[in-house]
């Protein structure tokens, strides 16, 4: 399923889609598929996991993200 993720990070279009995000269900896959998207709606979303998400390996994948977001 993770490569699903993936793939549809990939050929996401370049405008944010509120739908799409939200209907992704590992939560962690949809956290790191937005490396590879250029949506600055990813910060705020990944902040919110790394503050809320029920499960700490989130939490703590999702703050990772966000330092590579910030330094990069």
């Amino acid at each position: 399923m993770a490569r699903h993720l993936l793939r549809l990070a990939l050929s996401a279009s370049a405008t944010f889609d509120a739908e799409i995000f939200e209907s992704i269900e590992i939560r962690n896959a949809a956290a790191w598929a937005t490396v590879y998207l250029d949506w600055p709606e990813c910060a705020s979303l990944l902040w919110r996991m790394a503050e809320n998400d029920p499960d700490e390996r989130i939490r703590n994948g999702s703050r990772t993200l966000l330092e590579s977001l910030k330094g990069g």
